[in-house]
């Protein structure tokens, strides 16, 4: 509608901070949220669409250096062959165990938010061939 704005940004940058402040995961990796929490704790669990929206508001709230962290985590945590639903932290075994890869939902948040991410960095979306490369 004409005049609509969606939410303010000072909103949005001062929910993430306090969800960041006291959701994230102590592993000795990048930092990375979980997704529930509450003011007496958190779970250590994140889920995959979780990260990709994460990533986008990051981003468009000007953390760049939060953002490269998720990507960090995923490069390193992420070492299935398909990206997972669900992220659990084992904090006694010291590891991470990656639940449902492959799961579609969750596949198609990263990518919205991989393209979003490379829009927003002046990256070109197109050329891709459909053959395992892409310009």
């Amino acid at each position: 509608p004409p005049g609509w704005t969606g939410f303010d940004p000072a909103i949005v940058r001062n929910t993430l901070d306090a969800w960041h402040a006291r959701a994230t995961i102590e592993w000795g990796g990048p930092a990375i949220t979980a997704c529930d929490w509450l003011p007496e704790g958190h779970t250590n669990q994140t889920y995959g669409k979780m990260l990709g929206w994460d990533l986008v508001a990051t981003l468009r709230s000007g953390d760049h250096a939060r953002a490269v962290a998720m990507l960090d985590f995923l490069e390193q945590v992420n070492t299935a062959p398909l990206y997972a639903e669900i992220f659990d932290w084992l904090p006694a075994e010291r590891k991470w165990k990656l639940r449902d890869a492959g799961n579609g939902e969750q596949a198609a948040w990263l990518t919205w938010a991989m393209l979003v991410a490379r829009r927003e960095a002046g990256l070109s979306n197109t050329g891709f061939s459909g053959k395992g490369t892409h310009s």
